[in-house]
């Protein structure tokens, strides 16, 4: 018999005929009625431990290149709402001087950097 949803046993007996990203693991099975633990180790392949160690590294990557993207889109937005806000304290600001009568300013404008 074979491991549930895996076709590819046998890589003992035939002698590795496992893919390139594969590796044969010993794997003993039921041969003829006998129990596992008498079976045959008729080998198993299965990925090797050096494809699962680049997936690992790209998926770790992955999540940490999503989160920075977000952190600065977040941060971006954050930005220029400040922006903006300042924008229109500059503006109401520069109205409020005109219509005073007195025609200068009567304090720093806020975020300021003069």
């Amino acid at each position: 018999s074979r491991p549930d949803g895996y076709a590819r046993i046998g890589c003992h007996t035939t002698g590795c005929s496992c893919p390139w990203f594969d590796q044969c693991y010993p794997g003993q099975y039921k041969v003829n009625g006998t129990r596992a633990q008498d079976g045959a180790d008729v080998g198993v392949c299965s990925l090797a431990v050096w494809v699962l160690v680049i997936e690992s590294v790209l998926l770790i990557a992955a999540i940490l290149v999503s989160a920075l993207c977000v952190r600065f889109f977040i941060i971006r937005r954050q930005l220029y709402r400040s922006t903006e806000r300042n924008m229109k304290m500059r503006v109401s600001h520069s109205r409020d001087a005109t219509t005073s009568g007195t025609g200068r300013d009567t304090g720093p404008i806020p975020f300021d950097s003069d």
